[in-house]
């Protein structure tokens, strides 16, 4: 089923930033939500994860999904080592070791015995796609995850999203037309 935001409005005090928008995703493949800057894209995905509620509107399709998510900041715990951070949301089955061949397949290096603080921002990045792509879910949310990252590794890691989420609904937030010619995805437009 179809993720569908039907006639949804949500305001904070005076500022109204959605005003009965509807748009839908679609099950089962990646979406792209574009949109200028301060439209209320972020917004919509908190919708969308429970984290924030509509002041008028339905939102359908999500009921009793599984969510990964991988948000515009890292949101690591600081003071853990890069696999720790992974292993949290992992099944009891998935051993370091696994995590150490994810972090293989999107080059991650040089992460061994240091809190997720000491690493660079393009390798936190990294940590946190691969513990969204390790989590057992139905749908996949992530805001702006390619942004800073240079075109190589965006190119590898936009491949390694691929081959993880088939199958699954992704939607992923983004300001990049690249980025959705790469992941070849469904554009959902918010204007």
């Amino acid at each position: 089923m179809d993720i569908e935001f039907i006639r949804i409005v949500k305001q904070y005090q005076q500022n109204i930033v959605l005003n009965e928008v509807s748009l839908s995703f679609r099950e089962g493949c990646i979406n792209c939500l574009m949109g200028p800057s301060g439209i209320g894209k972020t917004t919509l995905i908190n919708l969308l994860m429970g984290l924030d509620l509509p002041d008028s509107g339905e939102i359908r399709g999500i009921r009793d999904k599984r969510i990964a998510v991988v948000f515009q900041e890292d949101r690591l715990i600081e003071h853990w080592d890069a696999i720790e951070n992974v292993k949290l949301i992992c099944d009891r089955t998935v051993s370091g070791e696994q995590v150490e061949q994810e972090f293989c397949k999107v080059d991650l290096t040089e992460y061994r015995n240091k809190p997720v603080r000491e690493l660079s921002g393009g390798m936190r990045r990294r940590v946190a796609i691969v513990r969204a792509m390790l989590f057992p879910c139905d749908l996949v949310i992530m805001d702006e995850p390619f942004k800073g990252l240079d075109m190589e590794l965006k190119q590898k890691l936009i491949a390694y999203v691929k081959e993880k989420t088939k199958g699954k609904t992704v939607i992923i937030v983004t300001h990049d037309k690249e980025e959705v010619r790469l992941l070849q995805a469904n554009l959902v437009l918010l204007s």
